[in-house]
């Protein structure tokens, strides 16, 4: 779809750190929970890769958040690039 200005329509997209989503589960409630609450409940697009899942699955496994884990991964596109795109 293009904006008026011809140009394909801005798309916003979300990786979410691993810091992020550690500070969320070890902490009750704090500024990280609301943020990456936020984005799961958004219509942004999140992205990661299969080595930040695996990440992000370990820590959930260590601190008891496989709930999280799971909502999180309903949400997170997968996108592993080529080696000719990240030379690009």
């Amino acid at each position: 779809m293009k904006r008026g200005t011809g140009l394909p329509k801005r798309n916003t997209r979300f990786l979410i750190d691993t810091n992020v989503f550690i500070a969320t589960v070890k902490r009750r409630w704090a500024k990280t929970t609301d943020l990456l609450l936020y984005l799961l409940t958004s219509d942004y697009e999140l992205v990661g890769n299969g080595v930040l899942l695996a990440e992000y699955r370990r820590y959930a496994e260590v601190l008891n958040a496989m709930d999280l884990f799971k909502f999180l991964t309903k949400r997170v596109k997968i996108v592993n690039p080529s080696k000719e795109d990240v030379l690009k």
